[in-house]
């Protein structure tokens, strides 16, 4: 059957509640479950194809919430999740940092705060978690994007350094000479030194050279190496993303999606070795990859193929939060194989949609590709538009395709029965 879209019915609030970073929170009774990092709670029905979402879990009125899940378990059938909230209603400058655990019913999406721990530091932030950066956990240390407001001075953005022991957290900036967003991405280890490094990018709003990748030493967050020779077509806007080629070789996908969606993503493995960034290969995410005229492509590998290649599952969108785009584009999802560095590949199976100057849009970005239990097919959220939620959806049956394994870190598995929490761990890339 190849790809088709999904197009489960929302409510305009829902749309104008979200976007950006989508953090999963659990997978189980064959539905997912995310939290927007704008505060808001959604649940995605895959049997029944429906959405329903909670826009109060903070219980922030006005100016809304910026949250990022930090923990989350499975209690008694309940998710209790503990997330890191700012609270925008409170005056600028007085602004605090809560770590609030709530419940939440997944049946009926009600939630109820059980706690709330307030931590010291900046009080003059605006935004945390904002730029698709993972919450990354190192000893008892929390690192966090954060900011102030953008665009003014040097001074705006940083990486919040969160201490759980004493209940504090400054900002460090990695690079003082950019005024752009500084977001914690990942542990990498240099294979000549084996050094630990932190990855940070800086988001620079336009193609070609000049995207700058930091490492950082995990103790001072200072720039070790400052790179800014890796093309990733359009930003530097993407979580840290992995696949496992046909050889058992892990490696690490670099990706621009922000940016104008006339923009066209480029894909670069890169690793760390004798104390700087290398990219060891460079794809552009072209018509040759996937089907639709916008350019911002998201990277999903589903699994290595039995004869030999790698699935890629891809969708192409814009990058907008409840507005218009400037011209009409198509998107949507695209099955495509190619060679292990993504060279030759074939498009196997792909579905569009329109998006005109008329509609109104909100971009979502999110790190997996879901697979159901119930009836085996793979599950891809794309944009909202107007009322609709699109989804691809893969069904391998007539494709002529067959995976021979899921890719471990992009595929979850969604199961009929139970329910599933996610959580943090340090992530350190493999050699």
């Amino acid at each position: 059957m190849g790809v088709t879209l999904l197009t489960p019915s929302i409510d305009a609030t829902l749309r104008d509640s979200c976007y950006g970073p989508t953090y999963l929170l659990a997978v189980g009774e064959n539905a997912v479950f995310f939290m927007n990092v704008r505060g808001t709670l959604m649940k995605y029905d895959i049997e029944n194809n429906t959405v329903a979402y909670s826009l109060t879990l903070f219980n922030i009125a006005t100016e809304g919430a910026f949250a990022v899940p930090f923990t989350v378990r499975n209690k008694g059938g309940n998710l209790q999740v503990q997330a890191w909230v700012l609270d925008r209603d409170e005056a600028a400058g007085s602004r605090n940092l809560y770590l609030k655990t709530l419940t939440i019913d997944p049946s009926d999406m009600s939630t109820t705060i059980d706690d709330s721990i307030t931590f010291s530091g900046s009080a003059d932030l605006v935004r945390i978690g904002e730029f698709n950066n993972p919450r990354l956990l190192y000893g008892g240390v929390v690192l966090l994007g954060g900011g102030k407001e953008p665009g003014t001075t040097t001074e705006d953005y940083r990486i919040l350094r969160i201490n759980l022991n004493n209940k504090s957290y400054d900002g460090v900036q990695p690079d003082t000479g950019h005024n752009y967003y500084g977001a914690p991405q990942d542990f990498m280890i240099d294979q000549t030194t084996k050094n630990l490094y932190i990855l940070t990018v800086l988001h620079e709003w336009y193609p070609g050279t000049g995207n700058t990748i930091i490492l950082c030493d995990p103790k001072t967050l200072t720039s070790v190496s400052t790179v800014t020779n890796i093309d990733t077509g359009a930003g530097s806007y993407y979580w840290p993303v992995y696949y496992v080629d046909t050889t058992g070789k892990v490696r690490r996908i670099y990706a621009g999606t922000s940016g104008a969606a006339t923009y066209t993503t480029k894909w670069n493995s890169i690793y760390v070795n004798n104390d700087t960034i290398v990219a060891e290969f460079t794809r552009t995410a072209d018509s040759s990859y996937r089907d639709g005229t916008a350019g911002n492509v998201e990277f999903h590998c589903i699994g290595t193929t039995t004869d030999g290649k790698i699935a890629l599952l891809l969708h192409n969108r814009l990058l907008i939060s409840a507005s218009s785009p400037g011209q009409d584009f198509t998107e949507g999802t695209t099955f495509t194989t190619t060679a292990d560095d993504l060279t030759s590949p074939t498009k196997v199976s792909s579905q569009t949609y329109s998006v005109t100057t008329a509609d109104t849009v909100t971009s979502l970005t999110q790190q997996f590709v879901y697979l159901s239990e119930d009836d085996w097919c793979y599950y891809l959220p794309n944009e909202m538009v107007n009322t609709t939620w699109y989804w691809g959806k893969l069904d391998l049956s007539g494709t002529g395709v067959t995976i021979d394994v899921e890719d471990p870190y992009n595929v979850i598995l969604v199961p009929k029965t139970g329910l599933i929490p996610t959580t943090l761990t340090l992530q350190v890339t493999p050699l």
